[in-house]
């Protein structure tokens, strides 16, 4: 099935079958805030339950890895803040770079410990 967002007024979007028209997700009446966000939740509910409960894993087991190194956790915290402070992005290399200085080596991908990273 092929959908589209459409845009149905106040801000919100709905998906809609492209072959028939019809309405097949629209946040339980609420609509989504934006187009991409109803394609985000259409293609996460597309995946199977197994690739869910891996995704749901994977952030429990992330988020777990920050609670253990609570020090770099403060770090990158304190340097997001200088980045937003003077207008540059905090990505995916900046962290890297702060796991070299620190000799810090981990299981998990960089771009996965950055997409759970939580201010505490």
């Amino acid at each position: 099935m092929e959908v589209k967002a459409k845009y149905v007024g106040n801000g919100r979007y709905v998906l809609i079958d492209l072959e028939t028209g019809e309405v097949v997700d629209d946040a339980q009446g609420y609509g989504y805030k934006s187009a991409t966000k109803a394609y985000a939740a259409w293609a996460y509910k597309q995946k199977p339950p197994a690739e869910k409960k891996r995704m749901k894993d994977e952030k429990r087991r992330a988020q777990e890895w920050w609670r253990r190194h609570r020090k770099l956790r403060d770090l990158v915290e304190t340097e997001m803040m200088y980045a937003w402070k003077d207008g540059v992005t905090f990505g995916v290399r900046k962290l890297e770079q702060l796991f070299e200085e620190e000799n810090i080596q981990t299981e998990f991908k960089t771009a996965t410990l950055l997409k759970f990273f939580r201010y505490e």
